[in-house]
């Protein structure tokens, strides 16, 4: 599995969340179920006037974009944006020289043995921010809740890179230096990941004369 780079892989998952709500925006129908016909179709039109993007290079006249960033917002772009950074990840259950699986048996071209690769890894527990910067409230309570929903949908895809537990919890930030960073009002709602990240790698064992024996000193 390696060491899962949940940032990239958030805004791998937004990009294609976005695609397919744009492509079918009967989903809105299901997320904002609580609202009225008339706002559910406004978001419609918001959301169909939007170019998403993680290309910051994209900046054509007349183009409305929802630049996706794995970092934190840019203020030289215009919003909305979804930044997407690393708050914390550290090691958690099981500790860096824990053993994850049987060493493999590696062989060259010509089928002679050359070592065993040993897979070795820990369990860290991880926090991600996701920054929803808008220039009003309605897009950032709006755009974070298909956050919310992407993430949700990505369960499975997410368990199979490694990544486990997920949690997703959503809250407003007051930016106390908006008024010097930004010549207007911004909005920002923040959505926090927390999970398990299985972090993994393989050691590539030496040949040594006793490992027939059980005695290998290389797995000691």
């Amino acid at each position: 599995m390696g060491f899962p780079n949940v940032d990239l892989q958030l805004v791998k998952i937004f990009l294609a969340g976005f695609a397919a709500a744009k492509a079918d925006p009967t989903v809105i129908d299901d997320l904002f179920e609580d609202l009225d016909d008339t706002d559910r179709a406004a978001i419609k039109q918001y959301l169909a006037s939007l170019t998403v993007t993680d290309d910051v290079r994209q900046r054509k006249e007349h183009h409305r974009y929802l630049y996706l960033l794995p970092h934190f917002p840019l203020s030289g772009y215009p919003f909305p944006q979804i930044g997407v950074s690393l708050g914390t990840e550290d090691s958690a259950e099981r500790f860096i020289s824990d053993y994850t699986g049987d060493p493999v048996p590696v062989t060259d071209q010509q089928g002679t043995l050359i070592g065993y690769d040993q897979e070795k890894g820990y369990l860290g527990q991880g926090h991600w921010n996701i920054d929803v910067v808008s220039a009003t409230k309605p897009e950032s309570i709006w755009l974070s809740r298909f956050c919310q929903l992407f993430i949700c949908e990505s369960q499975d895809y997410l368990t199979g890179l490694g990544i486990q537990e997920v949690s997703v919890a959503l809250g407003d930030i007051k930016l106390e230096a908006q008024q010097t960073m930004q010549p207007s009002e911004i909005f920002n709602r923040g959505v926090r990941v927390s999970a398990k990240v299985a972090n993994t790698w393989k050691k590539r064992l030496p040949i040594n004369g006793d490992y027939q024996t059980g005695i290998n000193q290389a797995l000691a």
